[in-house]
């Protein structure tokens, strides 16, 4: 199922298979999410965490993400 669900994220998106990694690891993360077929009303991520969690911050694979880094940190490109 995994397999099948990350085949079908990178192709109806026309992402490359570079970033087969990162599809398998969105297609888990949003599985634990989803209530398990043995017991339809038990979430995994519920019975880890023992709360509900919120789904706020899931957003569609592959789209475009920006980070935030503050100014103070004056990171530069050639920074350790």
């Amino acid at each position: 199922m995994v397999l099948d669900s990350t085949r079908t994220m990178l192709a109806k998106l026309g992402i490359s298979l570079k970033y087969w990694a990162n599809a398998i690891q969105s297609v888990i993360y949003v599985k634990n999410f989803i209530p398990s077929l043995r017991q339809s009303n038990i979430v995994p991520a519920k019975v880890w965490f023992r709360q509900c969690q919120s789904v706020s911050h899931l957003r569609p694979f592959g789209t475009i993400r920006y980070v935030y880094v503050p100014f103070d940190l004056n990171i530069s490109k050639l920074s350790p």
